[in-house]
């Protein structure tokens, strides 16, 4: 788990979001906006395409981060990898109807 701490891009207001994350063997943050199925997309992810520098707390440590939303083949390759780490998102991409977004969080 992590808490990621975004600016509303319509409010600029400061926004805490628990969300749980993949950490890679390179340190490499990875996030899935499923939402746990539902067919909007989170507020976390709009906030993410708006604006991808953000910070995260992680083991109480508070990082700037970089957001980069992957698409294409390399989305396709961090699903597999995810899908291993959480077998449930397919179920979540599914119900929801949409694809889900995946994010690497990249340490600034």
């Amino acid at each position: 788990m992590l808490v990621l701490h975004t600016r509303g891009r319509r409010t600029g207001r400061r926004r805490d979001t628990p969300l749980a994350v993949h950490e890679a063997a390179d340190g490499t943050l990875w996030l899935v906006g499923g939402a746990g199925g539902q067919t909007a997309i989170p507020d976390w992810v709009a906030n993410l395409r708006a604006e991808p520098a953000a910070e995260v707390t992680l083991d109480r440590r508070r990082l700037p981060v970089l957001a980069t939303e992957v698409t294409g083949p390399d989305r396709d390759g961090a699903w597999r990898t995810l899908r291993e780490v959480w077998p449930r998102i397919d179920v979540y991409e599914r119900r929801a109807g949409r694809p889900v977004p995946v994010f690497r969080l990249d340490r600034r």
